[in-house]
């Protein structure tokens, strides 16, 4: 079996692997520039809310271009952004 038939069925097996993996990939990225706005001199608090706001309005582009991420992207990006 090629390792691209053996990859799709590992993916298909492991859903809670793929959701914690875009997980940890979202939190890199929105930890990032967290870190990014509070080296600048803004306060955690601030930076954390800033974040959250422009990952919200790049969802809604997103959906306003026609980008489906889906319940699922809707779901990570909402548990990343609040810790949960």
């Amino acid at each position: 079996m090629s390792s691209r038939i053996r990859r799709a069925f590992r993916l298909l097996a492991a859903p809670d692997r793929i959701r914690d993996d875009v997980d940890a990939e979202l939190r890199f990225h929105i930890d990032g520039r967290i870190d990014d706005l509070v080296a600048r001199g803004i306060p955690r608090v601030e930076a954390e809310r800033e974040v959250g706001r422009m990952v919200v309005l790049q969802s809604v582009r997103l959906a306003a271009a026609g980008v489906v991420i889906g319940v699922a992207g809707a779901v990570a990006v909402a548990r990343v952004t609040t810790g949960t």
